[in-house]
């Protein structure tokens, strides 16, 4: 898939659960999708790795709901496109994703700080 569809999708992901559009979500993702989170033991995770749209779904409303102060922002990272979701203005967790055939199929969560020093704070992106 070419990297402006890519984003797109992402992009639509990202605005459908800022929105609260369940339905839009799981349009979005892969019915297989897989959903992995690293908090390295210092951060909130999922334990295990979650399958399926409307699992992810669901996971992912559920961290929207238990963080409502985080403000999320388009940034390129290691030459992907990802988003990266601040709390005050220090990274918190950083989402990468995989397209294929015009649908999601994975999303990396990377919450562990250890691994997020070198993404730029809130105020550093301008």
């Amino acid at each position: 898939m070419d990297k402006d569809r890519h984003n797109e999708l992402t992009t639509r992901f990202m605005a459908a659960a800022g929105s609260g559009d369940f339905d839009q979500v799981v349009s979005l993702l892969a019915p297989d999708a897989l959903l992995i989170s690293d908090g390295g033991g210092k951060k909130k995770a999922a334990l295990r790795p979650i399958r399926g749209a409307e699992k992810i779904a669901r996971w992912v409303f559920a961290v929207i709901e238990e963080n409502p102060g985080f403000e999320v922002r388009p940034a390129t990272l290691n030459g992907e496109t990802a988003f990266v979701a601040y709390y005050a203005d220090e990274p918190d967790t950083v989402v990468f994703f995989r397209t294929a055939d015009d649908v999601i199929t994975g999303l990396y969560l990377i919450r562990n700080p250890d691994k997020l020093t070198t993404v730029p704070t809130l105020h550093e992106l301008g």
